[in-house]
C-alpha cells in the first residue's frame, strides 16, 4: 500500500511540475506572440533615382517583381473601386507560390496622383478590421530633377515582442524592393525576420529563464543550474536549426529562429507552407537533425559514464558529463515532440501524411506505440506523469482551437510519401534505441551527480 501510494505522489509530482511549467510557457508564447502592444509608427524617408510617376505606378499598379515586394507578398491584380467612399482592392499571393490567395481591400482617405496617397486596411478576405486594429498608412511623393523622394509613415497595431521586432524589418524590406524594382538594380536578398542582435538576446534570457526554473525547484544545486540551463537551450537550438535548415531548403529566406524564455523556441517565416511534404518535412526536420546530433554523442555518453562511475573530476570527465547531459536532455524532448498532437511537430506530421480517417488512426497509434515503447521503458514515474500532462493540456488546446489543414496545400507524391514514412521511421529507431539503452544509465548517472554534489554542498 504505501509502495502503491508513494508511487501515486511521484506520478502526481510531475504532473504538478508539468502545470507549473505549462503556465509560464503558455504566458510566454502570449508575450511574444498575441500580448497588445500599442501601436508602432513607422516612418521612413527614402530617395529612389526615378520619377514619381514611375514611383506611383511600381507602389500601387505593377505586378510585383518575382518574390514579391517584401519577398514574399507577389501582387497579382490591383484595381481602383469606384463609389464612396473610393476603395483599392489588391489580390495577393505569397511568394508565387501554390496556395491560399487573400484579397485585401483598403479605403482611400486621400489620393493626389503622384504626389499623396492615404489609406487604411478596411477588410482583409472579406473579413472587416476593428478600427482598433485597422493599418494606416501614408504615402507622400515629391520629384527633384528626376530623382522621388518618398515619404512612407505607417501605423500599426502590435502583437507580442515578436511583431516588435518584426514590423520594422518588413517595411524597411518593401521600399528596398521598391527602391530596386524602379531604378532596375536586382531586389536584395530576403533577411530573417528579425536581427541577430534581438535574437541573442532571447537566447540570453532564455537561458536565464531555465536557470531561475531549474534553480527554484533544485536549489542545492548551485552552478549546476547554469550548466543543465546552457543544455537545455543547445537541445533546443539543435531542434530549432533542424527546422531552420528544411526551411531553408524550401525557399523560406526569411526564416528566423527564436528563443523563447520558459518556452523553448520557434522558427518562422513569413510565407505560409505550399505542400504537405514541404509541411511534414519541416516538422520532422527538428527531431530528426537532433537524432544525428544523438549518434555522435552516444559514445561520449558512454565515456561520461565511465568517468562519473570512477569519480574523475578531469576534463574528459567534464566533457562526458555534458553529453550525458545533453542526451538525458535532448531524448526525451525529442521524443514528446514526436506525439502525434496539435501543435507538436508529431501532429504536423501526421496532419500532412493522413488522408482520410483511417490512415490517420493508423499513423498515430504506431507513433504512440513507439513512444509508449521508449518513454515507459527509461523514465522514471514522475517523467511520465510529466509527459502525460504536458500531452494531456496539448490535445485539449487542439480541441479548443482546432484548425483543418489547409485544403489547397498540394498533395503529396507516392516518393514524397515514401521518403516522409522512411525519414520518421529512421528518427524513431535512433531515439527508441538511445531511451532504451542509454537513457536509463543516464538518468542514474545524473541523480548520482546530483546526489553526490548535494551531499558536498552539505559537507562545506
Amino acid at each position: 500500500m504505501f509502495g502503491a501510494s508513494f508511487s501515486a505522489s511521484e506520478f502526481l509530482n510531475g504532473v504538478s511540475g508539468a502545470f507549473v511549467w505549462l503556465f509560464f510557457a503558455f504566458l510566454a508564447w502570449w508575450i511574444m506572440f498575441r500580448a497588445p502592444l500599442g501601436r508602432r509608427v513607422f516612418r521612413r524617408r527614402i530617395s529612389i533615382g526615378a520619377p514619381a510617376e514611375k514611383v506611383w505606378s511600381a507602389s500601387l499598379f505593377e505586378p510585383s517583381p518575382p518574390g514579391g515586394w517584401a519577398g514574399f507578398i507577389h501582387i497579382i491584380e490591383q484595381s481602383l473601386i469606384e463609389g464612396a467612399p473610393l476603395r483599392h482592392k489588391t489580390i495577393v499571393a505569397y511568394g508565387g507560390r501554390r496556395g491560399k490567395t487573400r484579397i485585401l481591400i483598403s479605403r482611400i482617405i486621400r489620393v493626389e496622383p503622384c504626389a499623396w496617397f492615404e489609406s487604411e486596411y478596411e477588410t482583409i478576405d472579406g473579413a472587416a478590421v476593428v478600427p482598433a486594429d485597422a493599418v494606416r498608412g501614408c504615402t507622400r511623393l515629391e520629384e527633384k530633377g528626376g530623382v522621388t523622394l518618398l515619404e512612407l509613415e505607417i501605423s500599426q497595431p502590435v502583437k507580442g515582442v515578436f511583431g516588435h521586432l518584426s514590423t520594422g524589418r518588413i517595411y524597411e524590406r518593401y521600399l528596398a524592393h521598391l527602391r530596386a524594382h524602379c531604378e532596375g538594380r536586382e531586389a536584395p536578398r530576403p533577411q530573417p525576420l528579425i536581427g541577430r542582435s534581438s535574437a541573442a538576446w532571447l537566447a540570453v534570457a532564455a537561458v536565464g529563464a531555465s536557470a531561475v526554473i531549474i534553480g527554484t525547484r533544485n536549489p542545492d544545486l548551485g552552478w549546476l543550474c547554469v550548466l543543465i540551463a546552457v543544455c537545455i537551450e543547445i537541445a533546443v537550438l539543435v531542434h530549432e536549426y533542424g527546422h531552420f535548415l528544411a526551411m531553408r531548403w524550401f525557399g523560406h529566406r526569411d526564416a528566423s529562429v527564436l528563443f523563447i524564455p520558459f518556452f523553448g523556441g520557434a522558427t518562422l517565416g513569413a510565407r505560409p507552407l505550399s505542400s504537405r511534404y514541404e509541411q511534414a518535412m519541416i516538422a520532422l526536420a527538428g527531431p530528426a537533425i537532433s537524432a544525428l546530433a544523438v549518434l555522435p554523442l552516444t559514445p561520449l555518453a558512454h565515456w561520461g559514464l565511465d568517468a562519473a562511475q570512477s569519480g574523475a573530476r578531469d576534463m574528459k570527465a567534464l566533457v562526458g558529463f555534458g553529453a550525458v547531459l545533453l542526451l538525458g536532455i535532448a531524448v526525451p524532448m525529442n521524443l514528446l515532440n514526436l506525439a502525434p498532437i496539435g501543435m507538436l511537430d508529431g501532429g504536423k506530421v501526421v496532419d500532412a501524411l493522413a488522408r482520410g480517417r483511417g490512415a490517420r488512426l493508423l499513423i498515430m497509434s504506431a507513433i504512440f506505440a513507439a513512444l509508449g515503447f521508449s518513454l515507459t521503458a527509461s523514465e522514471s514515474l514522475t517523467d511520465l506523469g510529466y509527459d502525460v500532462a504536458v500531452l494531456a493540456v496539448v490535445w485539449v488546446y487542439e480541441l479548443m482551437t482546432a484548425e483543418k489543414l489547409e485544403q489547397q496545400l498540394e498533395p503529396m507524391s507516392r516518393n514524397q510519401l515514401a521518403a516522409t514514412l522512411a525519414a520518421l521511421a529512421l528518427t524513431f529507431i535512433v531515439y527508441v534505441d538511445a531511451s532504451r539503452t542509454l537513457l536509463p544509465a543516464v538518468t542514474a548517472a545524473l541523480q548520482n551527480s546530483v546526489d553526490a554534489l548535494a551531499g558536498a554542498l552539505d559537507g562545506e
